[in-house]
Protein backbone atom coordinates (compact mmCIF):
# COMPACT_ATOMS: atom_id res chain seq x y z
CA UNK A 1 0.00 0.00 0.00
CA UNK A 2 1.40 3.40 -0.79
CA UNK A 3 0.52 6.94 0.94
CA UNK A 4 0.10 10.27 -1.34
CA UNK A 5 -1.58 12.50 -3.52
CA UNK A 6 -1.98 11.28 -7.19
CA UNK A 7 0.05 14.37 -7.90
CA UNK A 8 2.70 13.44 -5.74
CA UNK A 9 6.01 12.00 -6.88
CA UNK A 10 5.98 8.59 -4.94
CA UNK A 11 2.14 8.20 -7.24
CA UNK A 12 3.61 9.15 -10.32
CA UNK A 13 6.43 6.98 -10.19
CA UNK A 14 4.39 3.81 -9.38
CA UNK A 15 2.29 4.84 -11.93
CA UNK A 16 3.95 6.19 -15.02
CA UNK A 17 4.13 3.36 -18.03
CA UNK A 18 7.50 4.81 -19.28
CA UNK A 19 9.56 3.01 -16.29
CA UNK A 20 11.27 0.08 -17.41
CA UNK A 21 8.79 -2.62 -16.91
CA UNK A 22 5.25 -2.77 -15.79
CA UNK A 23 3.53 0.40 -14.36
CA UNK A 24 1.19 -0.61 -11.65
CA UNK A 25 -2.48 0.65 -11.96
CA UNK A 26 -4.93 2.12 -9.00
CA UNK A 27 -7.40 -0.87 -8.34
CA UNK A 28 -10.05 1.49 -7.09
CA UNK A 29 -10.44 2.76 -10.63
CA UNK A 30 -10.22 -0.71 -12.27
CA UNK A 31 -12.59 -2.78 -10.85
CA UNK A 32 -15.59 -4.50 -12.63
CA UNK A 33 -17.88 -3.22 -10.14
CA UNK A 34 -18.63 0.06 -8.90
CA UNK A 35 -16.49 0.48 -5.66
CA UNK A 36 -18.35 0.25 -2.62
CA UNK A 37 -18.03 2.13 0.60
CA UNK A 38 -16.57 5.53 1.54
CA UNK A 39 -15.23 7.59 -1.59
CA UNK A 40 -12.61 8.87 1.47
CA UNK A 41 -9.99 6.91 3.61
CA UNK A 42 -8.35 9.50 5.66
CA UNK A 43 -10.87 9.93 9.06
CA UNK A 44 -8.73 11.68 11.59
CA UNK A 45 -10.67 9.86 14.28
CA UNK A 46 -13.96 11.95 13.94
CA UNK A 47 -17.21 11.45 12.22
CA UNK A 48 -17.16 13.80 9.61
CA UNK A 49 -16.81 13.45 5.77
CA UNK A 50 -13.03 14.13 4.09
CA UNK A 51 -14.64 14.69 0.46
CA UNK A 52 -11.08 14.31 -1.94
CA UNK A 53 -9.00 12.38 1.20
CA UNK A 54 -8.86 8.86 -0.95
CA UNK A 55 -4.80 8.75 0.54
CA UNK A 56 -4.69 5.05 0.67
CA UNK A 57 -4.24 2.89 -2.48
CA UNK A 58 -3.75 -0.76 -3.80
CA UNK A 59 -1.70 -1.02 -6.78
CA UNK A 60 -1.31 -4.09 -9.03
CA UNK A 61 -0.38 -5.15 -12.41
CA UNK A 62 -2.21 -3.94 -15.24
CA UNK A 63 -2.45 -7.64 -16.19
CA UNK A 64 -4.64 -8.50 -13.39
CA UNK A 65 -8.47 -8.48 -13.20
CA UNK A 66 -10.33 -6.18 -10.10
CA UNK A 67 -13.37 -8.02 -9.50
CA UNK A 68 -14.34 -5.59 -6.60
CA UNK A 69 -12.83 -3.03 -4.77
CA UNK A 70 -13.86 -0.84 -1.84
CA UNK A 71 -12.90 1.62 1.39
CA UNK A 72 -14.69 -0.46 4.69
CA UNK A 73 -15.65 3.01 6.90
CA UNK A 74 -16.74 1.17 10.28
CA UNK A 75 -16.14 1.40 13.74
CA UNK A 76 -15.08 -1.54 16.12
CA UNK A 77 -17.06 -0.70 19.56
CA UNK A 78 -17.49 2.39 18.37
CA UNK A 79 -14.04 3.55 17.88
CA UNK A 80 -12.27 3.66 14.55
CA UNK A 81 -8.83 1.35 14.69
CA UNK A 82 -7.28 4.23 12.49
CA UNK A 83 -7.79 7.54 11.31
CA UNK A 84 -7.35 5.97 7.88
CA UNK A 85 -10.54 3.35 6.75
CA UNK A 86 -9.02 -0.20 5.18
CA UNK A 87 -8.77 -0.48 1.61
CA UNK A 88 -9.55 -3.53 0.13
CA UNK A 89 -9.74 -5.65 -3.14
CA UNK A 90 -10.35 -8.56 -4.54
CA UNK A 91 -7.93 -9.42 -7.69
CA UNK A 92 -8.21 -12.15 -9.63
CA UNK A 93 -4.16 -12.87 -11.50
CA UNK A 94 -3.50 -14.65 -14.67
CA UNK A 95 -2.19 -18.13 -14.85
CA UNK A 96 1.35 -18.73 -13.87
CA UNK A 97 3.24 -20.19 -17.26
CA UNK A 98 6.13 -21.63 -14.90
CA UNK A 99 8.08 -24.16 -16.88
CA UNK A 100 9.51 -26.93 -15.67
Amino acid sequence: MALGEPEEEPYKLLTQSNLEGPALVDVYCQSLTPPYGSSFTFNGFQDRVFPGQRIDYIFGLKISRVLRCGILSVRWDGRYSSDHFPVLAEVELPPSKIRK
